[in-house]
Order: C-alpha cells, then structure tokens, then sequence
C-alpha cells in the first residue's frame, strides 16, 4: 500500500506544521483582504445578488423557504444567520447609545426589514465575501493536509505556498459565490476517503459523510460520493461496497442534505424546475441523452485541457503533474484511483453540460493539479545531476508565473474596465436623468443596483422596442463574444439587434456614442486566446441626441 497515509481528525496538523503554515494563512489573508470591495458598488455578479438577496430575504420576512434553488440552501442559511447577528447588532447599537446607524429605531424588527440591498451593498457583499475568504483560506489547510499525507511535509508546504499566491485561486476567494466553499467541503470529503481507504473507522465514514452532504447542499455536486463509495471497496473489495458502515455514511449524507437544503422536499416543484434550468437540460433527463462527440471533444474537452487550464494555474504545473501522476501510479495505483475519481468525473460532466464552461467549474479539481504538480517538481529538485537543476528551475518559474499573475484578475481584465466605467457613469452621467443599462447581463434602470435605487421597474432584457418605449436619456450597454455564443441563444436576440440598431442602423439618428470602455491591449489579446467567449469585451455609454443637445457638452467631453 506504499507510505502509510493514516492519520485522524485530532492530528490534521500538527504543532510542528502550526507556525509554518500559519505565516502562510497571514499571507493569503492579507492578498486576499487587499481590493475586497472591488466593483462595489458599482457592480457585483449576478450570483453574488441572488444570494444575498436570498439570505436577507430570510433575514426580514422569517420564511425559511429561500425560493431560490439554482445553488444549494445551506450557504444562504448560514449566511442569513450571519445578517441576523449583525443586522440585529447594528440595529440595536442606537438603543443602546452606540451612534452606528443614527436616528429613531422602533423595534429591531423593524430596523432589520428597513435594510435595503442597494443602499446597503458594502455590508451585505462584504460579509459574504469575507466569508469566502475563510473558505479559501480552509482549502489551503486542507491541500496542504492532503499533499502532505500523500507525499510528506515538503509537498505540503510548496502546494500551500501555489495556492495562496494563486490570483485564480484569489479571486475566488473575494467573491461571494459557492464555488469555494463547495471546493472546502469536497476537499475534507477526499480527505477522509483517504481515511476510509487507510483505517476503515466508523468515524472515517461518519466525518466523510457529514461532508459530502455539505458538497450537495453546497451546490448539488453528488459526484463526491464517488470516492466516499470507491474507498471501502478499494480497501476490502467490493464487499466492502456493503458494509454497514457505509450504509451509515451514506444515511447521514442523505440527512444532511436534507436537513440542510429541507425545502428541496417540502417545495420539491419548484427545487426540480430551478435545478433544471440551472444545468441548462429543460426537459431533458441527462446530459449524456445529448451528447455531442465532436462538440465535445473539439470545443470543450481540448479547449480546457490546452487553453483554460494553463492560463489559471500555469503551464509549468500541468507539465509536472503528468510526472506526479505517474509517481502515484508507481507509489499506489488503488490511492490513484481514490484521489482522481471525483476530480476525473467531475471535468467529464461539467464539460459535457455546456458548450460554455465557466471558470469557477474548474477551480475543485485544480487543487488535484497543484498537488501531483508539486510532487513531480520535488522529485526532480531531488534527484541528481540535471534533473535537480530542472526541479528547481520548475518550482521558481511556477512561483515567477503565479506572482506575475497577480495583477490580471482585478485590475487589467474585465473587472477592472467595470470599475474604470462605473467611476466615470457614476462621475459624469447626472443622477437625475433616466438610465438604462445593461451592465452585466442583468438589464436595470436607474444607475447601478447598489450605488442608487432603481427609478422603474427592472427590465427583463432589452431590446430596440423596450428602449424605445423607455425612452432613456443615456443608455450603458456590455458587449463581447459571449453574447453571441451563450448557453441560450435566443435569450440575447433582442440585445444583438439593439447593438446593431445603435452602432449600424437607424439608432444613431436617435443615440450617439458617448464612451467607450474597453480591455487593456495585452488582456485583450490574452482573452482571445484563453477564453474567446471575451473577445470584444467593451462598455459603452450612449447618449440621447435630444438630452445632448439641451446640454453645452457632453458629459466628459
């Protein structure tokens, strides 16, 4: 079975790894509390405003339902615990003399259901994000507890080191989205399948148990149990497939997801019809019931493998986990197959849901690349003659690509030309002059959602008739490659012939291009060929001739 792997809940890590791996965890949190307010408020993702108007929905109205299915409940629930306590802290500071919020309060009730996401944005977005630091800066504990089971403490530290450095592993740690506390709970579940696979205790089963139903209620990923149910049977055969232990495991899984995602029985139709439209199947079963081969194989599955994966983490890393995947293979075939079923299956599944893989999909089987990537280097660095200096060189040249990289996700790509834009829209575009925009795939009126209170009704979409019907006197409109080859492409047909209407047609007697905003050269030619889905990315603000004309000059002019 190679080196023993055992180890327990009460020994994850040991007082000899404490201060080493905590002046890591100061590092991560320090990259990852600079710019956390990016964006705000002059934007948030789409994800980040349902879940907090999810969780603060809860908060104000006591209905535990969330009504919102396209992720799992257990991080709205423990989010709206979170508003509960600080909302009610800030609400009650007033009585008690604490001048927090200022003015009258009448019940604490009242105060809560008083707070409003657009006016309160900073607050609501920046506890979910600051929550997901916590998570990311779990995931790193967890790697280096995995990498160092599996290979010793040298790759343990260098895995803990890629990571906190890593800005795609960052970024994710700054936005209040699932994704990285789903990669937390599926990390512990590998964790102690491991467990399952070395020792066989009662309590592997149970622990790895609680966590996989976490992942499920965490984001509906039910992948995970494939290594929970691989671990018994490569341990005992597949016998060990029956053992009552994992009858047990598998029971409380089940438990939790249901206790902590109830409404997915209690309202199960509207759970099913959410959880069909987010994976984007309708009316379809599976997947695989309309599976492409040549789609697959030549937009998604090589286009990952060759594009994507390299522009995250480095093509150093990819390089070298082939060398530490066969190092595995060497050391344990039956841990290879453990430690890669879910991140294997996983890529297999998310590739084949969509023609457009987002990101965020990718970042749980990341951490399985950085693992095998740092042993294959350290086993060079080892080694004698050439391959020592080869190791070396990998493992700086991998650090060089990560702190290079740092600089790309906030300031230099989409998100930073967002930020330039809303400064100036929110600078030269006056507050009382009717907007329509379509900032980030979410039409709204007014300006942005948490920098001021919509004026109209929100749209939902736009298109040549709905702006001519509102008749806005500026209009901020997004474009780039991605609305032309979305998941769903009649949801953006109105959208293309608006965009045609204005920069080629008739709208330019009526409309005229104020500014454009558009990605820095370099990222732009990046975007094209990482993620072509960017290419063409701009912002541009229009202006009605009209409004103009009743004006000595244009705003920024």
């Amino acid at each position: 079975m190679g080196r023993s792997i055992s180890g327990n809940v009460t020994n994850m890590i040991s007082k000899k790894d404490f201060l080493g791996l905590s002046v890591l965890l100061l590092l991560g949190l320090a990259l990852r509390l600079h710019h956390l307010d990016f964006l705000i408020p002059y934007f948030e993702y789409s994800d980040e405003n349902d879940l907090v108007k999810a969780a603060l929905r809860i908060v104000q109205t006591g209905d535990l339902n969330p009504h919102f299915y396209s992720y799992g409940s257990f991080p709205i629930y423990w989010t709206a615990l979170l508003y509960d306590l600080v909302l009610g802290a800030r609400c009650l500071s007033p009585a008690l003399g604490i001048n927090w919020v200022g003015g009258e309060v009448g019940t604490i009730g009242e105060c809560i259901r008083n707070f409003g996401i657009n006016d309160q944005g900073f607050l609501l977005l920046g506890l979910g994000r600051f929550t997901s630091i916590l998570f990311g800066l779990g995931t790193i504990v967890i790697a280096f507890i995995l990498a160092r089971r599996i290979w010793g403490r040298g790759a343990g530290y260098i895995s803990a080191l890629f990571l906190t450095v890593a800005p795609f592993h960052i970024f994710f740690s700054q936005v209040f989205k699932v994704d990285i506390s789903l990669a937390f709970w599926m990390l512990l579940v590998v964790y102690f399948s491991l467990d399952i696979y070395e020792r066989g205790s009662i309590g592997s089963f149970l622990w790895a148990g609680l966590a996989a139903g976490l992942v499920m209620s965490t984001k509906y990923n039910f992948l995970i149990l494939l290594p929970f149910l691989l671990a018994p049977v490569l341990r005992s055969g597949w016998e060990g497939l029956f053992s009552w232990k994992v009858l047990i495991g598998g029971y409380l899984a089940a438990m939790v997801f249901v206790l902590t995602c109830p409404y997915s029985v209690l309202d199960f139709r509207n759970f099913y019809h959410q959880l069909t439209v987010q994976m984007n199947v309708n009316q379809q079963f599976l997947w695989i019931y309309r599976y492409d081969p040549a789609s697959f194989f030549h937009r998604r599955f090589f286009y990952q493998i060759f594009l994507i994966f390299p522009a995250f983490f480095g093509p150093i890393i990819y390089v070298a986990s082939a060398y530490g995947f066969f190092l595995l293979v060497r050391k344990d075939w039956r841990l290879t197959i453990l430690l890669l079923s879910f991140p294997v299956a996983y890529f297999f599944f998310t590739a084949g849901v969509s023609e457009l893989v987002p990101p965020q999909y990718q970042l749980p089987y990341l951490f399985f690349f950085v693992i095998l990537g740092t042993q294959g280097m350290l086993e060079l660095w080892k080694s004698a003659g050439w391959r020592r200096g080869a190791g070396g060189a990998l493992l700086v040249l991998s650090l060089i690509f990560f702190l290079s990289d740092l600089w790309i996700p906030h300031f230099q790509g989409q998100f930073g030309v967002y930020q330039k834009a809303g400064r100036w829209i929110d600078r030269e575009i006056p507050k009382d002059k009717p907007v329509l925009d379509f900032f980030w795939q979410v039409p709204a009126t007014g300006h942005f959602r948490f920098a001021r209170e919509e004026r109209e009704a929100k749209a939902d979409r736009l298109s040549v008739a709905r702006v001519r019907e509102a008749n806005p006197d500026y209009l901020i409109l997004t474009d780039s490659q991605i609305f032309k080859e979305p998941r769903c492409p009649c949801h953006f047909e109105g959208y293309l012939e608006l965009l045609d209407w204005l920069f080629y047609g008739e709208g330019r007697k009526e409309y005229y291009l104020v500014k454009e905003f558009r990605l820095e050269p370099t990222w732009e030619w990046l975007a094209g060929k990482v993620y072509r889905q960017m290419q063409g990315f701009r912002i541009t603000v229009w202006s009605r001739r009209e409004a103009a004309d009743s004006k000595k000059s244009p705003p920024g002019s």
